[in-house]
């Protein structure tokens, strides 16, 4: 089984373009294909449009310069630090997790 995202690849967040490929020789195939189907269509709002799809054909090879999420995080993250929290700078995501800065009375 092949899972492959270009969302984050791209900055192409919420766009969920991607595919799955499964091996005929995978057991229950039929059955997780169907599956995946099936998830796919309750929920709606994660299908590609067609456009979307032939965009993808011409630029899968493409890559995006992290630089602008990297100088975006760490403004962040500095003026969150000079606050008071402790963060934790994420290095492959946009989560940021803090611990509240102790109170003292």
């Amino acid at each position: 089984m092949i899972c492959n995202s270009w969302s984050k690849s791209l900055g192409l967040p919420g766009e969920r373009i991607g595919y799955l490929a499964l091996s005929p020789n995978l057991e229950d195939a039929a059955k997780l294909r169907s599956a995946c189907a099936f998830s796919n269509r309750i929920l709606g709002f994660v299908n590609a449009p067609a456009i979307w799809q032939w965009v993808m054909l011409e630029s899968a090879e493409e890559t995006i310069d992290p630089a602008p999420y990297e100088q975006r995080r760490n403004v962040l993250c500095d003026a969150l630090e000079a606050i008071g929290y402790d963060v934790r700078r994420p290095e492959g995501a946009f989560y940021l997790f803090l611990k509240t800065p102790s109170r003292t009375t």
